[in-house]
């Protein structure tokens, strides 16, 4: 590794970074002799955001430092790396729809259909995965473990069954350390009376909606500032990837 680089502040470009780790375990294993190497990292959501940004960098990285090296490895062997990078690490590698066991590391294909729109409302600050983690033990929380009808509902394909049921176990830590957190993390009405469902991710809020939303009034054309949050439409379309945590 010579070096990385990325422009968004707080993002580490030692080799305490998932992706440069990534690349060192692959290099380090390969019967190869691999060239020199500079990361380049483009952040397209907020760090310390509780939605697996570092470790999509690491399962990108693990992939690139593969393909450099001609694919030497399996998918089987990148998935060992991957967990021992990180629980979230071998999901983002394989994205789909998965039921995450574990430490969410064993993952098992879940069916499921439908395209899925999101609205994503950011807090200004971030909240340390480690310290969210600790507040769950403080609060002896017990987990959620039956997915019997979220399964279900994404099989049918329809958002109005799957997002009642959508459920993120670390929310009650979040909100105790987020202390510019609403108060009513669950739901609110919208102008036509549509309920809207609110999962919190870390410091933010995810919104699953009926459709694609209309397009936010910015100069940009895609942000729309507020006084304590940015609201960000969703962006060019890609494979859905979800994972059922159970």
């Amino acid at each position: 590794m010579v070096g990385l680089d990325c422009a968004t502040a707080g993002v580490p470009t030692d080799n305490t970074n998932l992706a440069w780790r990534a690349v060192d375990i692959v290099f380090g294993r390969s019967t190869q002799q691999p060239p020199a190497v500079r990361i380049t990292i483009a952040k397209g959501i907020p760090i310390a955001g509780g939605m697996a940004g570092g470790s999509a960098d690491a399962a990108a990285a693990l992939i690139a430092a593969n393909k450099i090296l001609d694919n030497e490895f399996e998918l089987g062997e990148l998935l060992d790396i991957a967990a021992d990078l990180g629980s979230d690490v071998p999901f983002t590698l394989v994205g789909g729809t998965a039921l995450g066991t574990g430490r969410g590391e064993h993952l098992v294909p879940t069916l499921s259909k439908g395209t899925y729109h999101w609205a994503l409302a950011f807090s200004r600050t971030g909240l340390a995965t480690p310290a969210v983690f600790r507040k769950l033990d403080e609060l002896g929380h017990t987990p959620h473990l039956d997915v019997t009808a979220l399964s279900r509902a994404l099989r049918s394909g329809d958002p109005h069954q799957v997002a009642p049921l959508l459920h993120n176990d670390m929310q009650a830590a979040a909100l105790s350390l987020q202390t510019t957190a609403t108060h009513n993390p669950q739901h609110r009405h919208g102008r036509r009376g549509t309920r809207w469902h609110r999962l919190r991710v870390g410091p933010h809020l995810r919104l699953p909606m009926r459709r694609r939303p209309r397009r936010p009034r910015s100069r940009g054309g895609t942000i729309v500032q507020r006084k304590h949050r940015r609201h960000i439409r969703p962006g060019a379309r890609c494979p859905p990837q979800r994972r059922i945590s159970g």
